[in-house]
């Protein structure tokens, strides 16, 4: 298979009405988690939906387009919703042979949501800078071990969830690789409200 990138990286849109759009910055998380891959010699590339303008039927084209390895799903509260709607298309269009991978503080605190109702193979439980290398470098290497030797992620296996153990956190940040804004967008298309306008349109 002639694989384009190793992971690509979806922020869905928003699902609910009424979010303001005067700030949308891009997802500093996930810049440091492309980093990182980046470091560790894996392709990425990210389709951040709040502010290019592509559809849901967009990202499976794309997806079929890059052959990735996986796909990780960045969500919060807003736009959880249109995460799960998302992971269960790319697991019905592959027929289930596409990991996808829920990340953020919402999948952090609910990660049996994603597993069940998203029908995601993993969570990533906390920060996920080590959790996911290890995670892309399993699924490339096909270790024999598999996820349950991956600390700090739940993940569905023949319809149960299991929890590995707790990850600790990161103590010498300086040691994480700078953010992949290459991978994003063209940051000129995201915007941050100033100080001086008003808090709410």
């Amino acid at each position: 298979m002639n694989r384009m990138k190793d992971i690509i990286f979806v922020i869905p849109g928003e699902h609910w009405e009424g979010v303001n759009p005067a700030t949308n910055s891009p997802s500093l998380g996930v810049a440091y988690l492309a980093g990182m891959l980046q470091k560790n010699g894996f392709s990425c590339a990210v389709l951040d939906m709040t502010v290019s303008g592509i559809s849901q039927n967009d990202v499976l084209e794309k997806i079929t387009q890059e052959k990735p390895l996986a796909v990780g799903i960045s969500v919060n509260l807003f736009n959880a919703k249109a995460g799960i709607t998302l992971s269960r298309r790319i697991k019905e269009k592959y027929h289930n042979n596409l990991p996808v991978i829920f990340g953020g503080a919402f999948p952090t605190s609910h990660p049996e949501k994603f597993l069940t109702e998203g029908l995601a193979d993993c969570v990533v439980i906390g920060e996920g800078e080590y959790t996911l290398l290890e995670i892309i470098r399993c699924f490339k290497e096909k270790s024999a071990g598999g996820l349950c030797e991956i600390s700090g992620l739940a993940y569905r296996e023949k319809d149960r969830i299991f929890y590995t153990q707790r990850r600790e956190r990161i103590r010498d940040l300086d040691s994480l690789p700078f953010p992949a804004w290459g991978v994003f967008p063209p940051l000129s298309l995201y915007r941050t409200r100033s100080r001086k306008s008003p808090a709410a349109p």
